[in-house]
């Protein structure tokens, strides 16, 4: 994502990221904002699960473990967002944006939200390639498997 905001920024677009992490990005028409990220956190407590039962998923904990997360997980963006004033600012002033791009899938909606708040187009990433859980439901024909780099999202 880096290369492409660096890549609209040679172009003459003025650029805001929300990431989790700095980036090298030095350029008077970028905006950077930095939010937590919150799945580090859940990595770690369900790697250790799966490290104390032995990585069965026959395991009740597992599942049980995976439905709290679940649960949780509903409010992760709205979380992200209402961290950041510069970003609730944003949405506040109404700032005209021209597309928001972002990993986007039917279960990570936080790209969609995030559009719908700025009333502008969204644009699907994923940096593993297409996800046909992304585009099946839209394009209504399934991808063709032998340029499909993900077979086991299906």
């Amino acid at each position: 994502m880096s290369a492409l905001a660096q890549a609209l920024l040679d172009h003459g677009y003025t650029i805001t990221t929300v990431f989790y992490a700095k980036s090298n990005i030095i350029h008077k028409n970028y905006n950077e904002i930095l939010i937590e990220d919150t799945s580090m956190e859940i990595y770690k407590n369900f790697s250790k699960i799966l490290m104390e039962s032995g990585g069965s998923m026959a395991n009740p904990r597992i599942w049980f473990e995976a439905a709290k997360l679940w649960m949780n997980m509903a409010s992760v963006c709205k979380d992200s967002i209402l961290e950041n004033p510069k970003f609730v600012k944003m949405i506040d002033d109404k700032v005209n944006v021209d597309a928001v791009v972002a990993f986007s899938s039917p279960l990570s909606s936080c790209g969609f939200f995030i559009s719908h708040l700025f009333d502008s187009p969204l644009i699907p990433f994923s940096p593993a390639g297409p996800f046909s859980i992304s585009l099946k439901p839209g394009l209504g024909n399934p991808i063709n498997p032998m340029v499909h780099d993900l077979l086991t999202i299906d």
